[in-house]
């Protein structure tokens, strides 16, 4: 079994503290140093829009301004890890503008606006994916991501909105033969919601464990590309898919240990530089700090940093 070695976490820590977005650096000062929030409350204000949600590049594959729901579930899953009260400011303002932007047209939310075209950003992000509200699995991303905040501030939430979007996303997950590996992890957070039903986060949880195990990707030639690797399917070992996929994540900690770049950074396994050239040398900066501090925080949570 391979640790992370001193040194090399070092190497590590020195890329975000100097390297890395404002974001990433504050982070994981919280997480790894014991800082306050605070530093990474200001920096996240700045992805942050009058209108209470948030955009402006928090996600650095989508450059759009205005805000946007992938955005502000990014958000808030930030203030969540940063153990951020539920009554804060970014947090309530948060909660209200993703019940302002569920669109009853196709009864869920949409991940993006129409105006994601004006700016850089991914091809997975092109409007035409999005517009019509069935090319994108909305029936489980950004679904189940969105009532885990939900029910966790649901004094804020019409019921029958929580009520019917559970039940939606219940049924609709179950039904899934196979689905994308980012739909699949990020059922996670609803998995892990406390505040949910307890009979929908069950039958969740079951259908994770059954198509996790269908669609992770078991070949360490493949984890160079964006293939659905063990650890984003189990990042933490109380994640629904880490007892079932416990030998699969041992070998992809051993082998992700081994992929650290000479100046400290993890990569991102996946690219849009033919989309935009120049935008994508900056993103893939912003998401070097962001993979590399996900990288460290698994490593901790199973125990492999020396």
């Amino acid at each position: 079994m391979r640790t992370l070695t001193h040194q090399d976490f070092e190497r590590a820590r020195t890329y975000l503290k100097t390297t890395a977005r404002p974001l990433e650096r504050t982070r994981f000062e919280y997480e790894f140093e014991q800082a306050s929030r605070a530093p990474a409350l200001a920096a996240l204000e700045a992805f942050r829009n009058d209108d209470g949600g948030f955009g402006r590049g928090l996600e650095p594959d989508l450059w759009l301004p205005s805000s946007s729901v992938v955005c502000t579930v990014e958000a808030l899953n930030m203030l969540h890890e940063l153990d951020t009260p539920p009554n804060h400011a970014f947090v309530t303002a948060a909660v209200d503008w993703l019940v302002r932007a569920f669109d009853p047209g196709i009864a869920a939310w949409r991940q993006i606006t129409a105006d994601a075209e004006a700016h850089p950003h991914a091809p997975w992000w092109n409007w035409d994916l999005h517009a019509d509200g069935t090319q994108w699995p909305v029936g489980v991303l950004p679904r189940a991501e969105v009532l885990s905040h939900l029910w966790r501030n649901a004094e804020r939430v019409p019921r029958d909105l929580l009520d019917d979007q559970t039940d939606r996303l219940v049924s609709d997950f179950t039904a899934r033969d196979t689905l994308d590996p980012d739909s699949v992890a990020r059922c996670e957070a609803f998995v892990r919601s406390a505040d949910a039903p307890a009979d929908a986060r069950t039958a969740v949880a079951g259908h994770m464990a059954t198509l996790g195990q269908a669609i992770v990707s078991r070949e360490p030639a493949d984890w160079l590309g964006y293939a659905p690797k063990p650890l984003k399917l189990a990042p933490t070992p109380a994640c629904v898919l880490a007892t079932p996929l416990a030998q699969e994540v041992a070998r992809n900690l051993d082998w992700e240990i081994g992929q650290q770049s000479d100046d400290g950074s993890w990569a991102p396994n996946w690219t849009w530089q033919d989309s935009y050239p120049d935008a994508w040398i900056e993103a893939e900066r912003w998401w070097r700090g962001d993979v590399t501090l996900k990288t460290l925080r698994s490593l901790r949570a199973y125990g492999r940093l020396a």
